[in-house]
């Protein structure tokens, strides 16, 4: 059960990309800091920001909506607990929407930016992972 509640867990945190996880009651705000953060670490070209920048906000719109509808804000928090059936099934539809946007940011970004926003995702991950263990008296 915890090895499956890990998996389950480690798909949702990826949903966020670049989001420092922070509850906004301005979505469109916490977009602009992450992608301006994104942009910044994976030093964008003009022409890849035109390029990434709807990528990025189609999948945090798709990945925000998935969450809501499972009661879950984007810095991890939730009214209730949520069980594991809902955990997977939130996990199951927010899957093909990291894997689109990643197909399609890997045919935008070179090698190096892969890596690096593959290594921004793995923070925020980590980030995501502190805070809910914070929350929940640090078991």
């Amino acid at each position: 059960m915890k090895y499956t509640n890990t998996i389950v867990l480690a798909l949702l945190l990826q949903v966020l990309v670049g989001i420092e996880a922070q509850a906004s009651d301005d979505p469109g705000a916490a977009f602009r800091e992450s992608f301006a953060q994104t942009q910044e670490r994976l030093q964008l070209t003009d022409e890849q920001k035109q390029q990434v920048e709807p990528i990025l906000r189609a999948r945090f719109d798709a990945s925000r909506s998935v969450m809501e509808k499972y009661g879950m804000s984007p810095d991890g928090s939730r009214q209730g607990k949520m069980g594991r059936r809902d955990m997977r099934s939130m996990a199951k539809e927010l899957k093909p929407i990291r894997e689109k946007a990643d197909q399609e940011l890997a045919e935008v970004l070179t090698a190096e930016q892969l890596v690096e926003y593959r290594a921004i995702q793995d923070e925020n991950r980590s980030q995501m992972r502190e805070r809910m263990k914070a929350r929940r008296g640090g078991r």
